[in-house]
């Protein structure tokens, strides 16, 4: 079992969430009846699947985002001092954005927090949880109130340019060096557009690169600027990682075959092209098997319906998740799927055979009927009113509105919980 988890999660001006923002728990308490659905590590009772439904326009969306952001932010450099920072912010407040999440990380406990607007970031630190359970610092970078007001004053100036304003940002940088190696002066001079952390994995300290390697290896199919469709292009990406990886390409393709799309077998060939630059390119095509009357025969990914593509898709991104013991953030997961699928697939998280390193699964859809499955501790609702989402989790409801063995299904579309549209 691994030692890795996200514990929880919250933001503020992000996408349509205000001050009040969101507070994401991806945990639960010793007197939850659904065992099967959480791991104990390290103290905590670590939920497997978490969900998330509301009405369409209700914040869903952006509630996955957040991680996936992450992703790219430990990892990324940017190429110019005015590259912006990939943060959905709210556009009716122009606030800055407020995140912090805490996660586990090899046995030990983390929290990363940070405040930034799109093209600079004001703050950030990271913390561990030392032998007295308590949160103590390992890096803090914070803008200095000097040249933040120089920075606004030439923001002001029609003649100076963006990149003007960013270069005479200055940051105070402090660092405990027996856990952290990237030093005051690389801290210093950290872009205002870059984590710390993505700055010190560049330059090999140990504990930048374990972090960024576990949100790296999550797998998502929502992006700041939304959810990436199911496609064939975004398919044929990742056909790559299933032709080296030998047994993620079985799993897939045992699970997309015993789903009866039609499917006996799944191909994946390599073939070498001549570019326009005439160079040699590696590209792989996927081809499905069929099977009418005792004939075989085969049809481009291109050709598969968009349930069999959707299904590829969704699986891929599951199974590397499931490999690396870390997470999946998937946006509608029932988009193009038939909807006795979605459980089999929510099963793969719970199956010890499948889910051996505890990898975690949160996941949008409009689905109801999961809500009695995965139980009021695992289903967050979204709404919005007024151009504004907020959301909760059902157990934030007195328990005599939503006890463990109530139909918590129909009580949610009776509109007992909200998240439901008013038509």
């Amino acid at each position: 079992m691994n030692d890795s988890a996200i514990l929880s999660y919250k933001f503020k001006n992000l996408g349509s969430f205000g001050e009040q923002g969101a507070d994401i728990r991806l945990t639960t308490n010793s007197r939850d009846p659904k065992k099967e659905l959480y791991r104990l590590i390290d103290g905590n009772y670590v939920n497997l699947i978490t969900a998330v439904m509301g009405a369409n326009a209700s914040g869903k969306t952006t509630l996955l985002k957040p991680i996936p952001f992450l992703s790219y932010f430990f990892s990324d450099i940017p190429s110019s001092l005015t590259h912006r920072i990939l943060i959905p912010y709210n556009r009716a407040t122009y606030s800055n954005v407020e995140f912090e999440i805490k996660f586990i990380l090899d046995g030990v406990s983390y929290k990363y927090d940070f405040k930034a607007f799109e093209d600079m970031l004001i703050k950030e630190s990271l913390y561990y949880k030392n032998e007295n359970n308590i949160y103590s610092y390992i890096f803090k970078r914070e803008v200095t109130d000097e040249s933040f007001d120089e920075h606004v004053n030439l923001l002001e100036d029609d003649e100076k340019s963006l990149e003007d304003a960013l270069q005479v940002l200055k940051y105070d940088y402090v660092e405990k060096s027996n856990l952290f190696t990237l030093g005051k002066k690389e801290g210093v001079r950290t872009p205002c557009n870059t984590s710390i952390i993505a700055s010190a994995r560049r330059l090999g300290d140990s504990l930048a690169v374990s972090i960024a390697t576990f949100f790296m290896q999550g797998a998502y199919n929502v992006t700041a600027w939304g959810r990436l469709p199911a496609n064939y292009d975004s398919i044929e990406s990742k056909l790559g990682v299933l032709y080296k990886d030998k047994d993620l390409f079985e799993n897939v393709k045992r699970t997309i075959c015993q789903w009866d799309l039609g499917l006996i077998d799944i191909e994946i060939e390599e073939h070498k092209i001549t570019n326009e630059k005439g160079k040699e390119d590696v590209v792989y095509r996927f081809y499905g098997v069929h099977s009418h009357k005792n004939t075989q025969f085969k049809l481009p990914l291109y050709m598969e319906s968009a349930g069999t593509q959707g299904a590829l898709a969704r699986l891929v991104d599951i199974f590397m998740a499931l490999k690396n013991g870390t997470y999946a953030f998937i946006d509608e997961l029932g988009d193009d799927l038939h909807p006795n699928m979605i459980k089999p697939l929510l099963d793969l998280f719970v199956n010890k055979s499948t889910n051996p390193k505890g990898a975690q699964i949160v996941f949008s859809c409009h689905k109801p009927e999961l809500i009695n499955y995965l139980g009021k501790q695992r289903v967050y609702i979204c709404q919005k009113e007024d151009n504004e989402s907020e959301c909760y989790r059902i157990d934030e409801f007195p328990s005599s509105d939503a006890r463990s063995d109530d139909n918590l299904a129909a009580k949610y579309l009776a509109g007992a919980f909200g998240g439901i549209p008013e038509l």
